[in-house]
């Protein structure tokens, strides 16, 4: 399988090459370059800590001006519902997280497994540094029928059906 990947991706950068001057490179770039918080993830560290410190002063939550976004879902859940919706979401997400990784361990099919790590891993990454819940809700809604996806797989593997469409 990773022979497989590695001889597709070689066949892909040699028919289609990277632009490194293509525009959505070169926005990030070029976004990182006119600021001086690069080390701090574009200032998300910052308000991370910030949040983390709103918990324990406003356990109810706290408006939105007082950082702005969190830009991530769990301390964005927090800072919109309180510490009772950021602890639930954590237990949601270890829940989640839980029944993926053991449907990914116990599927036989590899491109299934693939698939199926991928998209959690790429929808971790952006809960980690965008604001979801009021800003990519499509993101969200996205994972929420991936989980549906894999709670019907896990059942499925668990009746001794791999995989049935």
């Amino acid at each position: 399988m990773i022979i497989r990947l590695i001889i597709l991706g070689s066949i892909i950068l040699v028919f289609f090459p990277v632009d490194l001057e293509a525009d959505y490179l070169t926005v990030l770039n070029s976004r990182l370059e006119q600021n001086d918080n690069t080390a701090t993830a574009g200032g998300r560290t910052i308000r991370w800590e910030k949040s983390l410190e709103l918990m324990i002063e406003q356990p109810f939550g706290w408006e939105k001006e007082a950082i702005g976004y969190s830009h991530n879902i769990w301390l964005d859940a927090a800072r919109y519902g309180g510490v009772l919706m950021f602890f639930y979401l954590i237990f949601i997400t270890l829940r989640f997280l839980s029944k993926t990784l053991n449907t990914i361990k116990h599927s036989k099919h590899n491109l299934v497994q693939l698939q199926l790590l991928l998209f959690t891993f790429v929808t971790f990454v952006i809960f980690f540094v965008e604001p979801i819940l009021e800003g990519l809700f499509h993101i969200f809604n996205f994972y929420c029928l991936l989980q549906g996806v894999i709670n019907h797989y896990h059942i499925q593997i668990h009746k001794g059906r791999d995989f049935e469409t």
